[in-house]
């Protein structure tokens, strides 16, 4: 950032400019975790969250809390399948302690309390969902070519 000039939320900037903040990567969801939650789609009981293909968007905005260690250690966003890694990925926000290229996190997957009362959600469970950080972006020729 620069302070080089005046705008709105100046001083709240400056003010955060010197703190830790949450870095951007791709997660990588564990193929089995992807297939568990499908799977439960065909049982009669409890049903994970479905996970729509390409993109899994039951609202304008869906954000998923990462976990590990045992806590909420940042936000996962924007959860789609690609084709280029024959898997799901998603965007997410991560502190720093858990930002470096193979840590394994955790996605608490769905709504909490049995889904939310929007009738385009399902009623479902939350269930966990492996995953590990991968650069952002994940495609090494938009790292390499758009980002020199």
């Amino acid at each position: 950032m620069k302070f080089d000039h005046d705008f709105i939320g100046r001083a709240a900037l400056q003010a955060m400019a010197g703190q830790r903040h949450r870095r951007k990567v791709t997660l990588r969801w564990n193929r089995a975790a992807v297939l568990r939650v499908f799977a439960s789609l065909f049982e009669t009981g409890d049903r994970f969250k479905f996970v729509d293909i390409p993109a899994s968007h039951q609202a304008t905005l869906p954000y998923d809390a990462v976990i590990a260690g045992g806590r909420t250690v940042g936000i996962s966003h924007y959860p789609v399948y690609t084709s280029n890694v024959a898997g799901w990925i998603s965007l997410a926000l991560v502190d720093p302690d858990w930002a470096a290229e193979g840590s394994e996190v955790a996605i608490l997957w769905g709504e909490p309390g049995g889904g939310s009362r929007k009738p385009t959600v399902e009623r479902h469970v939350q269930t966990g969902i492996r995953a590990v950080v991968e650069p952002c972006p994940i495609a090494p020729v938009a790292r390499t070519t758009y980002r020199r």
